[in-house]
């Protein structure tokens, strides 16, 4: 008898969810309830922009990770060298970690790269050579955008700000309209706190056509040790997290140039964009997993102003609109090296992912890439 009360007790339960279900299934696109799964559409590649903290502090040592092979200084010249054969810098553990995670999913998600406001240039080609050699970490790297850190300069690399830059060289511009009407998404005097340096691919699935070849061959230019063509991740300037959360949010918003300053951001005429975001908000589709990850190994310079944690709210709250409908961009952080989760963790939250994750060398760094990843490939909900 009590197991016939359970049965009975379950039915209104299992009645309800069949209902559930049925109007789901009424609300589903016709390909979509097929039994043949060659008349399934494609599923839409989520979009993930890594935005890399490329300031001075990311040319500390990670192994060993002692106060004293820390910026300005580095690495001692025993140290043993990570999995792709670098000296084991944060910035260098960043790249290997980066080229594993691109090689690994660059298949099933399409990437993007930002780095801080700092424009490398002039590079030769061949394997970057290292600024700090000495045996005992001592170092004094070169200077340059009003500071100093790694950037390459035995590969003839140099490096340069943003026109028109505020607060540091480093932290950026404010792109203003010059009296004309604002582009969507960002209001004027926005903090432009990111470069652009991969596009995202486009994955057209309303055209039913194959997406397009991968870009990781290009990604991995930036994490390879070599600085030909002017593409490594570098280790000099401030971090100016806001900014560069807020470039980003302009890049899926509405795409970003590489040309603007401080009047010329909407102004008839203006600068082109030369990186057109990867959405199209008339055709994509709403349910496309759009995310950002941030990479960091401190908290964001006073020197740049704005507040990070409200810079990932409005990437999720007012994300971009697809079809007329509001889509949120996610931003996900990994604290790395050492950085305090109280800095850390607040912009995870307002940016709808929680919590931060935290890594101390490349192979935790890789994991927590990997991990936040693969939550993204899953079957599609639309």
């Amino acid at each position: 008898m009590r197991k016939l009360r359970r049965f009975a007790a379950l039915v209104p339960i299992a009645a309800a969810t069949f209902g559930l279900a049925h109007q789901a299934s009424a609300q589903e696109p016709a390909e979509c309830l097929s039994f043949d799964p060659g008349d399934w559409p494609s599923p839409s590649r989520p979009y993930f922009m890594l935005l890399v903290d490329t300031s001075g502090s990311m040319m500390g040592c990670t192994n060993p990770s002692d106060n004293q092979y820390q910026f300005p200084d580095s690495c001692p010249s025993t140290a043993p060298t990570n999995s792709c054969g670098m000296e084991p810098t944060r910035i260098n553990d960043a790249k290997c970690a980066l080229y594993q995670t691109v090689l690994a999913f660059a298949g099933e998600v399409n990437f993007g790269l930002a780095t801080f406001p700092v424009v490398l240039s002039g590079c030769n080609a061949g394997a970057c050579v290292d600024s700090c050699t000495a045996a005992d970490g001592s170092c004094s790297p070169s200077g340059g955008v009003g500071t100093s850190g790694e950037f390459y300069p035995g590969s003839a690399c140099s490096v340069s700000a943003f026109a028109d830059f505020v607060g540091s060289n480093s932290c950026g511009n404010e792109p203003d309209c010059n009296g004309s009407a604002v582009p969507s998404i960002m209001p004027a005097d926005w903090d432009n706190g990111a470069n652009i340096v991969v596009d995202m691919l486009q994955d057209p699935t309303w055209t039913g056509t194959p997406p397009p070849s991968s870009n990781a061959g290009e990604l991995v230019e930036w994490f390879d040790g070599d600085c030909a063509n002017s593409r490594e991740l570098f280790a000099i300037g401030a971090t100016p997290l806001y900014g560069g959360l807020q470039a980003v949010h302009q890049y899926f918003g509405s795409g970003w140039s590489s040309f603007w300053d401080d009047d010329n951001y909407c102004a008839t005429g203006g600068a082109a964009i030369d990186h057109p975001t990867p959405l199209d908000f008339a055709l994509d589709r709403p349910c496309r997993d759009l995310n950002v990850i941030l990479v960091t190994d401190g908290e964001q310079s006073s020197v740049c102003g704005g507040d990070p944690v409200d810079a990932a709210s409005e990437l999720l709250n007012t994300g971009v609109t697809i079809q007329g409908q509001q889509v949120s961009i996610r931003t996900h952080v990994i604290g790395f090296a050492g950085v305090d989760t109280s800095l850390t963790n607040p912009i995870a939250a307002a940016g709808g992912t929680n919590t931060a994750l935290s890594a101390t060398n490349e192979v935790e760094l890789a994991q927590a890439l990997a991990n936040i990843v693969a939550s993204a490939v899953q079957p599609e909900v639309c």
